[in-house]
């Protein structure tokens, strides 16, 4: 079994998922890498406020999450039409 991504420096972490993503869907990423961010994004949020009903400390998470949501969202309508 692989190691837990989190155990892993960042930047060693984010290119392993990478490779796992291009291992299971194949080497092209498919859909809208603004459109997928915010999911991800949408997701994070739960997942901080997942966080905090178990105790952990996560003052400031939501809204730092929210913050770059709102910022993906306003560059995605900013380009809506321009790209593909």
């Amino acid at each position: 079994m692989a190691e837990k991504l989190i155990h892993l420096p960042i930047e060693e972490a984010r290119a392993a998922k990478w490779r796992r993503g291009r291992e299971q869907y194949g080497p092209v990423f498919i859909g809208h890498p603004l459109e997928e961010l915010d999911e991800e994004l949408l997701d994070a949020m739960n997942y901080v406020e997942e966080a905090a009903r178990w105790g952990f400390p996560m003052a400031g998470a939501a809204e730092d999450l929210r913050r770059l949501c709102e910022r993906i969202r306003a560059v995605y309508r900013a380009a809506a039409g321009t790209l593909r």
